[in-house]
């Protein structure tokens, strides 16, 4: 059996994997969702700078320059952020409609009414597997335009970029 060195098997496991929590315990769908978001409002300060004649030449190539990517991967990056935050727009206005009924339905127990049956959660939830879903199709749309390389690469850099600016809130705590 061959052995591999000590830093070698500690590369082999802590190299994240395409789909898997991240150590900050925020899958994949969470943090290119930021990243999406963080793409498109970049581009809208760059046009608001160029509307008002100043230089928007940072706002548009920060993104670029900081994860190295090339002119092309740029441009399918955008293209992709704004096709994802549009689907993943619609798909949370179909879920906050679903969520009405339900609250009509099923009024908050404050309200005097009993506990929603479980199958209640298990549709909220589903809802939100639908949205990350849409933003699991955008990366694959992505690794698909790019190529696993190049795509490995950036998936590395949005984890290490995006990941840390994220912060987790636990509803009902403060």
């Amino acid at each position: 059996m061959q052995r591999l060195p000590l830093a070698a098997m500690l590369i082999v496991c802590l190299v994240p994997t395409f789909g898997q929590s991240q150590p900050s315990g925020l899958p994949d769908e969470k943090v290119f969702r930021y990243f999406f978001l963080h793409v498109t409002a970049a581009d809208s300060v760059a046009d608001t700078l160029r509307a008002k004649g100043k230089d928007d030449r940072f706002a548009r190539t920060a993104i670029r320059s900081e994860a190295n990517l090339t002119n092309r991967e740029i441009e399918i990056v955008k293209a992709t952020a704004q096709r994802c935050n549009a689907d993943y727009g619609a798909e949370t206005a179909l879920g906050m409609a679903e969520v009405g009924d339900l609250r009509r339905q099923y009024p908050p127990p404050s309200q005097g009414s009993s506990q929603p049956p479980p199958q209640v959660a298990q549709r909220i939830n589903a809802l939100d597997q639908r949205r990350d879903a849409v933003i699991a199709g955008c990366i694959q749309n992505l690794k698909a335009q790019m190529g696993e390389r190049r795509f490995r690469a950036l998936h590395d850099w949005v984890l290490r970029a995006e990941g840390p600016k994220i912060k987790q809130v636990v509803a009902g705590k403060r």
